[in-house]
């Protein structure tokens, strides 16, 4: 039998409270090609920055060419062979200049820099820099500093990403002829099948199926699979009602959703489509639209057509309305004692700028989960936060798991916050107004009979 090269068992990986690996079990065997698939998130490049070494694993056990990546040293290092998302690189450097220095740190036999371009298919741009370099050709260049040693073990992870088509083929046969075992990463089903020889599928940190490129659809049978594409990623989940889930996805996250795809998740269907004419998605929350229908080999693309009804859900005008109007009242009452006690026009253009950056910091622009901790922290002090925070979730119909502290609205401490604000704002402001007017009307008074008396001595 094939010897295993890479052996996976049992593993987990924890930030914080998170479980990104949760029992991750796999091998790859001598000469295999290996596609972890997945959508982001769901623990890949976690999985294969363990095998490479460069991460430590919670818990269970990882092997490589029969080593512990995390105790490898650099005899084990030459043998294994990777590539990154994203690296970067000396633009100033030429490309056979760069392969021959990477091949000088190898031992036994290393590629020769010219058999490697061509190889590659790099042959014209052999004495170019590499900044001068397209995707596609920067692409190829890092899959041959990742074999340049003539490793027994390459790891790719998302290796296409970022792709045109056609760099996207070539990429695909320069793969296809390497003859090395490969373990992968990708979050495109079409990539995987092309490529691989086994494909496991990884979703929320475990592997839900693993056979060849046609097993894993009849293993998840039953459930559709639907992808969309949300905030720049990727994401894929099964389901047994994808019309039900589409409608869903729309309700909660709105014209953020594009890209939605609907795979059938069975083997007799796998490339039969779901959805054959234009369909009107609609529901009940921060969205409403329609989504068409593109035939596509193999699968059906919706693409969002266009904002057609309100952008809020029954019930959330009111609310949206409410805290705006208590939030102008409760703030023109601070504002105008403000104005009185600094009354000066270089105090009151030092107050505006503050104020500025309170409001940049209170989360209203962009998410506030995206500052520093420390910066988080002070924006809590200030109401126009909670404003904000009462503002969102007015308008948005679920809790901001990603984006807001603690991911979710906090109703009971905004409720807190905002009432102890409207109080100070709209009874305790305007009772020093009150106060503030007397005093000045009793001092303008007592000015004009000083003034009198000294006209008249």
């Amino acid at each position: 039998m094939t010897p295993v090269v890479v052996d996976v068992e049992g593993l987990r990986m924890r930030y914080g409270r998170t479980d990104v690996l949760d029992g991750v079990s796999l091998q790859v065997r001598q000469g295999e090609v290996l596609a972890l698939l997945g959508p982001n998130g769901a623990g890949k490049t976690t999985t294969i920055e363990i095998l490479e070494g460069f991460r430590l694993a919670s818990a269970g056990r990882a092997e490589v060419l029969g080593t512990d990546p995390a105790r490898g040293g650099e005899a084990w290092r030459a043998r294994v062979g990777v590539v990154l998302q994203s690296w970067r690189d000396h633009g100033k450097w030429r490309v056979r200049e760069l392969l021959a220095h990477q091949a000088s740190y190898y031992p036994g036999r290393p590629w020769d820099a010219d058999e490697l371009i061509a190889a590659v298919g790099l042959t014209g741009h052999a004495g170019k820099k590499i900044r001068t370099l397209s995707g596609g050709q920067r692409r190829r260049l890092d899959v041959a500093i990742g074999i340049v040693g003539r490793p027994e073990v390459l790891f790719l992870d998302e290796p296409t990403a970022g792709f045109d088509p056609q760099a996207r083929r070539e990429f695909h046969d320069l793969v296809g002829g390497l003859d090395t075992t490969v373990l992968l990463t990708t979050h495109d089903l079409d990539e995987a099948e092309k490529l691989a020889d086994r494909i496991a599928v990884l979703d929320r940190g475990r592997i839900i199926a693993d056979g060849t490129p046609y097993e894993p659809a009849g293993q998840i049978a039953g459930a559709d699979r639907v992808r969309w594409k949300r905030g720049g990623q990727r994401f894929t989940e099964s389901t047994p009602d994808s019309t039900a889930f589409i409608r869903e996805l729309f309700r909660q996250y709105g014209d953020s959703i594009s890209e939605v795809e609907v795979h059938r998740a069975c083997a007799a269907d796998a490339r039969r489509p779901v959805v054959h004419a234009r369909r009107g998605v609609r529901g009940h929350g921060v969205h409403a639209g329609h989504a068409r229908a593109a035939e596509h080999p193999g699968h059906e693309r919706l693409r969002r057509h266009g904002l057609h009804e309100p952008a809020l859900s029954g019930g959330a005008w009111p609310m949206l309305a409410l805290v705006v109007v208590v939030g102008m009242a409760a703030t023109l009452p601070l504002g105008a004692i403000l104005g009185s006690v600094f009354a000066d026009s270089r105090s009151q253009g030092l107050i505006q700028l503050l104020m500025i950056a309170v409001i940049a910091i209170s989360g209203i622009f962009y998410p506030i989960t995206a500052l520093p901790v420390w910066v988080q922290v002070v924006a809590q002090v200030f109401p126009v936060y909670w404003l904000g925070l009462g503002m969102r979730s007015a308008l948005l119909p679920g809790d901001a798991v990603s984006v807001e502290i603690g991911e979710s609205w906090r109703h009971v401490e905004m409720t807190g916050v905002l009432g102890a604000w409207v109080v100070f704002g709209l009874v305790v402001a305007p009772i020093v107004l009150r106060g503030m007017a007397r005093g000045e009307s009793g001092s303008g008074v007592a000015a004009r009979r000083e003034r009198v008396l000294q006209r008249i001595g």
